[in-house]
């Protein structure tokens, strides 16, 4: 059992303070305040989708509070109302949705000592997409990828497997930071929705290298157990852009 949300790694720093350039006070303030939170689970038709932490469309917060400290409340009904009020730059337009809507929504104000700041959470499960079946995606055709070490190599097929049109490639750069690594990614992976828009077809097939078995070509090469290459088969990430 953690007795604080990431309390693994603050008893790992404890001990290794030098290292990640804290003083004593400093680590115990992170370390208390991990205990200052409050979160309360959403739950649909409520209003806002949330009786405890609830967060108007304007993002006026207010918090319902327990029967012995009603007295504090500076608003109706046993209610404290935050000063501040709040906005959501991410997912913003999906929180004012269920919001409208009065679907639960799970709440958390935390510090993050850091910053020195509060920050307020908002959180909700995403329903899960309809699974279309393959013969429907397939109709409009598909765009074969091949992930390799820098791009993604991309062809479109048709409705029987046959390439068509000119294949096309979309680089990233894996070097750098994670921060610059995952936009990189991002920025290649947009470029083939886009590519996939424009060509009109409705599903991408992606290569599965299938790491977890035991005939992957990265532990035993591209030759076979003769040891002799086939020339039948191009190799993988052969297709040409």
């Amino acid at each position: 059992m953690h007795v604080v949300r990431g309390g693994r790694q603050l008893a790992r720093t404890r001990r290794h303070l030098d290292a990640a350039q804290l003083t004593e006070s400093a680590w115990r303030g992170r370390w208390e305040a991990e205990r200052w939170f409050c979160q309360a689970d959403g739950e649909s038709g409520k209003r806002y989708g949330n009786e405890t932490i609830r967060i108007s469309p304007e993002g006026e917060v207010s918090i319902k509070l327990p029967a012995p400290l009603t007295h504090l409340a500076n608003a109706p009904r046993g209610r404290y109302v935050l000063a501040c009020k709040v906005t959501f730059a991410h997912r913003g337009t999906e929180w004012a949705d269920r919001v409208a809507a009065n679907r639960a929504i799970a709440c958390r104000i935390h510090l993050d000592t850091s910053r020195d700041r509060w920050y307020l959470t908002a959180s909700w499960q995403i329903p899960p997409t309809p699974t279309l079946p393959i013969q429907a995606a397939l109709a409009h055709g598909v765009i074969a990828v091949d992930m390799n070490a820098d791009h993604l190599a991309a062809w479109r097929l048709d409705t029987h497997g046959n390439l068509t049109g000119s294949p096309r490639r979309f680089f990233y750069d894996l070097t750098g930071t994670a921060e610059h690594r995952d936009a990189q990614v991002r920025h290649a992976l947009t470029r083939l929705l886009h590519r996939a828009r424009t060509c009109g077809v409705r599903a991408i097939a992606a290569e599965d290298l299938d790491f977890a078995t035991e005939k992957t070509r990265e532990k035993h090469g591209r030759r076979n157990a003769s040891g002799s290459s086939s020339p039948a088969c191009p190799p993988p990430g052969s297709v040409p852009g």
